[in-house]
């Protein structure tokens, strides 16, 4: 999906380019610098085994120092193409150039693992595992709102707290309501 996403996203850009120009599209592109920016025609489908390295995706473990050059050039990269933007007159194209892609992980360990129960109460009081306040649902993003609400009603289902302690007919899904 990744794949298609990007391919999908560079069709775009290349359309709007051809509109914003007066392109017709019923015959060749005249604008060279479009023309050129376009990559050519596929000869062939697959790749030779020497070029496998250069479209390969690269696991690269970085220095927090080499995370804040990275953040760097990009900013200054970004403030760049800002700068060339405003000087020029005319009809603004969009960046032709494929965007970099720098996935980082950032992973943190819960200090205790807590039950449903510890950690709706946590929420409800304001509280956060460290016991420093928080923020209230009212404060929340909508989509975490939606997971609490998502979460509550797994639990509330698996531990039988459905009225009666009966399961609900497969026709009909019942939810706990839990509007703010």
């Amino acid at each position: 999906t990744a794949i298609a996403h990007s391919i999908r996203e560079q069709v775009h850009v290349y359309t709007k380019s051809l509109l914003l120009v007066g392109h017709e599209f019923d015959g060749p592109v005249i604008d060279d610098d479009l023309k050129h920016s376009f990559l050519p025609f596929l000869k062939n489908v697959t790749r030779d085994a020497d070029m496998v390295d250069r479209f390969t995706p690269a696991l690269m473990e970085l220095s927090e120092a080499e995370l804040q050059k990275n953040e760097k050039d990009r900013l200054r990269e970004a403030r760049r193409k800002r700068r060339q933007t405003r000087g020029r007159r005319g009809i603004i194209l969009p960046d032709r150039e494929p965007m970099k892609t720098n996935r980082t992980t950032h992973e943190t360990q819960p200090e205790q693992e807590l039950t449903d129960d510890q950690f709706f109460a946590g929420m409800n009081g304001g509280l956060m595992m460290n016991g420093a306040r928080g923020s209230t649902p009212e404060a929340m993003h909508s989509q975490r709102r939606s997971a609490l609400r998502a979460r509550a009603n797994i639990a509330a289902e698996a531990a039988g707290h459905l009225p009666g302690n009966q399961t609900p007919p497969q026709s009909s899904p019942s939810f706990i309501n839990t509007t703010y």
